[in-house]
């Protein structure tokens, strides 16, 4: 059976297939927009603000190394005490970063990575504060022992946090 169409017929079924395909074409693309648009709000609204307080992590319990180290090489006690008057502060930085990346975690295995980072940054933290007593007692060679111990604990802390 053949079908005899107009040339004017034929156009509009031409031109009304190539609009269907630009309108599926547009809606895909907007589709994707949006999709990118979510992306793009959770990296900014989330994402890189996690990421910054990682880093300010990071850096801080670098700092605080390094002031306690400093004050284990201090000549006298007083100086050995304003570097671990600066090592308390990034200790408190520290603190308010780690509550505040807690703050703004979603998911639940977000929530459980951060839990099981924290359960294993327990023994830094013993550790440290356990330095920090023994130099503020004046026993360097107990703190010294101790922070032996500390060190592989301290490097192995980024790699989690990153």
């Amino acid at each position: 059976m053949k079908v005899d169409m107009k040339i004017k017929m034929k156009l509009f079924l031409g031109f009304g297939t190539i609009m269907a395909i630009c309108a599926l074409v547009a809606l895909t693309a907007l589709y994707a927009i949006s999709k990118l648009d979510a992306n793009i709000t959770n990296l900014v609204d989330s994402r890189i603000p996690q990421m910054k307080r990682v880093a300010d992590i990071n850096q801080a319990v670098s700092s605080s190394a390094l002031h306690i180290e400093d004050a284990m090489i201090a000549a006298d006690q007083n100086e050995a005490m304003a570097e671990l008057a600066s090592a308390s502060v990034n200790q408190k930085v520290t603190a308010e970063n780690f509550e505040k990346l807690k703050e703004s975690l979603l998911s639940e295995k977000e929530k459980s990575l951060f839990q099981a980072l924290m359960v294993k940054r327990t023994p830094y933290t013993t550790a440290r504060n356990q330095v920090v007593a023994f130099l503020n007692e004046g026993k360097k060679e107990e703190a010294l022992k101790t922070l032996r111990e500390l060190r592989p604990i301290r490097t192995c802390l980024p790699g989690r946090l990153g």
